[in-house]
């Protein structure tokens, strides 16, 4: 008997080429979600989402609690890398003065948050404006001192790095990472989109993944077709659902691709507070293709980062968004008196199934229904009413695309 996971692998692959295909979406850049796909209903909850990092894979098993954050990686590639001329204005401020003025970028910080809330320039002109005025004030009686380290200041803007480690400055610490989006407007995008409706054909669908932007189309959660227990009931009933012909029949009443940008220009307002820009994309590319030691003051974090194993190799670009969904799912396969008395029992506890994996809880909004007809041929229907949307996957780039594109 072959395992149960490779077997799904195949299924998993041939949904992921029908949704691509169907869909429109670029298998260079789709990824397929499953899991825990519930729109988020918070703005802080959808920026969660879109700030996760996607595995290194087609199809990713989402849960909020397992994954790797884009702001988390960014904010510890900051910490190793450096500007140059930073270190010859500490050098000529020396110790108590570099203090004293990071205190005061600090207090001007708190006192005047919305000077820095519409993009790098802003940012840049204040806060050379603010050193200025400092350092007359505060390197006194030397004002060729001040002259000379307003110079050197000045030129600390030159090199993106130490741009992006001033805009880092706005992250909040504990979150949440602020992107391009509110769950509000998203919303009301979704609302005027476009209605889809397709029929995957298991037979006539293709496997082959090879030129899809990863090979693997493994997913953590979705190795059995109703859950991620292992069981010899479960295992006998995947075993049967892969190895025959199916049909899926999808109907989407809106579909939509939304824009997962993290804030780096203008900021923007959620839940009645005032988010700042923090991210600046030409610092990551600065770092990506400088990999020496006059840029990195620990070389082997861009191994971490970027590296064949690194934490950051690709990043979320769009969200994929499905509203007022139905799925059925019907195999051509006559199952046991056993294997439907599982099903029927998975159905009824909740599990979510194959191709979701949404859970059908109390709490859900999604809805899953297995039934077997006259010819023993199992029936899933699975259905999310309108005003409940999903994720049904992503957009992905490799940071190495970002940083030739910059």
């Amino acid at each position: 008997m072959s395992d149960p996971g490779t077997v799904l692998d195949t299924v998993n692959a041939k949904w992921y080429n029908t949704l691509a295909k169907e869909l429109n979406l670029s298998v260079e850049e789709f990824q397929l979600c499953q899991g825990d796909v519930i729109l988020p209903r918070t703005t802080d909850e959808l920026w969660d989402m879109m700030d996760a990092l996607p595995a290194d894979t087609v199809i990713q098993y989402y849960s909020p609690d397992t994954l790797v954050s884009l702001s988390s990686q960014y904010t510890s590639l900051l910490s190793f890398v450096q500007a140059s001329s930073v270190a010859d204005l500490n050098k000529a401020m020396g110790a108590d003065n570099t203090k004293s003025w990071a205190a005061a970028k600090s207090a001007y910080f708190k006192a005047n948050p919305s000077a820095f809330s519409d993009s790098a320039i802003v940012l840049q002109t204040a806060l050379q404006n603010l050193f200025q005025n400092w350092s007359m004030a505060e390197l006194v009686p030397n004002p060729g001192s001040a002259a000379q380290c307003y110079t050197l200041y000045r030129a600390g803007f030159e090199n993106p790095i130490y741009i992006a480690q001033e805009l880092q400055l706005n992250l909040p610490l504990g979150g949440p990472a602020a992107f391009n989006q509110t769950y509000e407007g998203v919303l009301g995008d979704i609302g005027v989109a476009p209605s889809v409706n397709f029929t995957m054909e298991s037979a006539q669908a293709s496997s082959d993944i090879s030129n899809s932007w990863a090979n693997s189309s493994s997913s953590t959660g979705g190795t059995y077709f109703y859950s991620k227990s292992s069981s010899s009931a479960s295992t006998d009933f995947s075993q049967t659902f892969a190895s025959s012909s199916f049909t899926v029949a999808v109907s989407y009443d809106h579909f939509i691709n939304v824009a997962a940008l993290p804030l780096s220009g203008e900021s923007i307002d959620a839940d009645k507070t005032t988010y700042l820009p923090w991210y600046y994309g030409a610092a990551l590319a600065y770092a990506y293709n400088n990999k020496t030691a006059a840029v990195w003051t620990d070389l082997t974090q861009w191994d971490a980062l970027f590296g064949p194993e690194g934490s950051m190799q690709y990043v979320v670009t769009s969200l994929i968004i499905a509203d007022g969904t139905s799925t059925i799912t019907t195999s051509s396969q006559a199952f046991s008196t056993a294997e439907q008395t599982y099903a029927t029992a998975q159905s009824n506890e909740g599990y979510g199934c194959w191709p979701y994996y949404v859970s059908n809880s109390s709490d859900s909004t999604t809805n899953t229904s297995t039934t077997f007809n006259a010819s023993s041929n199992l029936v899933v229907t699975t259905t999310s009413a309108l005003g409940n949307p999903i994720v049904v996957g992503v957009l992905v780039s490799s940071v190495k695309d970002l940083a030739q594109d910059a």
